[in-house]
């Protein structure tokens, strides 16, 4: 399957369209000649001769008499072209804007292709950003900055759009009306038990696949020691990825889907995979592709069968922490060993009382963990 472009006319009839005046009259005055009067283009419509005047202005006026423009909806442009010639290129060229309720694409960029970015805005949809079946404004949830900017400018695939930092710094809001159109051209299930992924993935290039998953990952994915975890709430969606990595990636290897605590479920892609994940997936979090790096290079010194003598480890901890204080993951980087075995050193450190733990803070083993040398 090659990667399709999608046009005004394949986007939701619910969407209203803001056009340039002079356009609009053309085209309302065109299919006003073909049909016969305004009187029968309000008919061929549907809709009452005052609404489709309204259509024609382009404008309204509200309760305190101030003007405003008045988009025109897009199943009736539909209809409206469906009677007259026209030229695609040329109605781009005078749309002025998109809107769904109160959500709004400025200067919006027709025809849409279907590109892996847009891939990666769909497996953001689908991992950190909430979307309410009502007519709230979905918001993008990272406390990560650098995923916050490549959101946007995914956003931006579509054309102008707002983007607003709620006050917790960490929630970004963007109009619903993006939303509408993804899961409109794709047909996707989506809310927090039922999200999957579209049919086409499976018959796109690989490299759509690596940018819907690598975003997921980005969002809902954690890189330990010994393996990577992707989360959901839908098992549909981890059945889907499962699915996909097994058609699309034969070369990663991963495990069986595990219920967790809170209604959610993940399945984990095994450290033997780590490189060719690396080289296959693209990511944007820089702490997780810095965990990646950091677990395959501590494999690869492994496999040398070099290893710290007995008692050297310890040793080496302290000698760290007298330098400074640092946590069990500057601690593990520092070692290049895991931060499991780092943790169970330092354990027995502290029991010895030569180290101890100035702030504990959750985190996957300790890795928040603040550690002090004792003298």
């Amino acid at each position: 399957m090659k990667p399709r472009q999608f046009h005004i006319f394949d986007f939701p009839d619910k969407i209203y369209v803001l056009l340039k005046d002079q356009y609009r009259k053309y085209l309302f005055d065109q299919a006003i000649a073909k049909l016969g009067s305004r009187e029968e283009s309000s008919i061929f419509l549907g809709v009452g001769k005052s609404t489709s005047n309204l259509w024609y202005s382009g404008r309204r006026f509200d309760k305190n008499g101030k003007q405003i423009s008045l988009a025109c909806p897009l199943w009736a442009l539909k209809k409206l072209f469906s009677k007259i010639p026209y030229d695609i290129n040329l109605l781009y060229e005078n749309i002025i804007l998109l809107r769904s309720g109160h959500s709004t694409i400025y200067k919006p960029k027709l025809p849409l292709f279907e590109s892996t970015k847009l891939y990666s805005l769909l497996g953001n949809l689908l991992g950190d950003s909430y979307i309410s079946e009502k007519n709230d404004s979905p918001n993008y949830s990272n406390k990560r900055k650098e995923l916050a900017i490549e959101f946007k400018k995914k956003l931006e695939i579509l054309g102008k759009v707002d983007f607003k930092e709620t006050v917790s710094g960490r929630h970004y809001r963007f109009p619903k009306i993006v939303v509408d159109i993804i899961k409109h051209l794709y047909q996707l299930r989506h809310g927090t038990f039922n999200a999957s992924l579209p049919k086409e993935l499976w018959e796109l290039p690989r490299e759509y696949a690596a940018a819907t998953i690598g975003a997921i990952v980005d969002d809902d994915g954690s890189i330990a020691d010994d393996k990577i975890e992707i989360y959901s709430a839908s098992r549909k969606l981890l059945e889907d990825i499962r699915s996909l990595l097994n058609i699309k990636f034969p070369e990663i290897e991963f495990g069986s889907i595990i219920p967790k605590r809170d209604n959610y479920f993940f399945f984990q892609i095994y450290s033997k995979s780590f490189l060719q994940f690396k080289h296959l997936i693209h990511l944007t979090h820089s702490e997780k592709i810095k965990n990646l790096d950091f677990n395959i290079k501590r494999r690869e010194i492994r496999k040398t069968g070099i290893t710290l003598g007995k008692g050297t480890t310890k040793s080496l901890i302290l000698e760290f922490l007298s330098n400074e204080n640092l946590t069990t993951k500057e601690l593990s980087r520092n070692l290049f060993i895991s931060m499991g075995t780092v943790n169970s050193h330092l354990n027995q450190l502290e029991k010895q009382g030569k180290v101890k733990s100035i702030r504990i803070d959750r985190g996957y083993r300790n890795i928040c963990r603040l550690w002090s040398k004792v003298y």
